[in-house]
C-alpha cells in the first residue's frame, strides 16, 4: 500500500514538473529523465534543487541574511 502511495506521488511531481512548472522545454525534459533514470532520489534532487518553489525559499532566504 506505502508503495502504491509513492509511487502516484512520484508520478504526480514527473506531472507536475512537465504541465505546472513554467519551465523552459529543455530544463523539464532533463528533470523528467533524471527523475526517471533515479527514481527517488532524482525526485528529492529536484525537490531541493529545481523546483520554483526551492528557488524562491532559497532567494528569501538569502535576501533576509543580506538586510541582516
Amino acid at each position: 500500500m506505502l508503495q502504491l502511495i509513492l509511487f502516484i506521488i512520484y508520478i504526480l511531481l514527473i506531472l507536475m514538473v512537465i504541465f505546472v512548472e513554467r519551465k523552459r522545454p529543455t530544463e523539464a525534459l532533463l528533470w523528467v529523465v533524471i527523475m526517471i533514470c533515479l527514481p527517488y532520489v532524482g525526485t528529492i534532487l529536484y525537490l531541493i534543487f529545481g523546483s520554483t518553489v526551492a528557488i524562491k525559499l532559497t532567494a528569501a532566504i538569502r535576501k533576509k541574511k543580506l538586510n541582516a
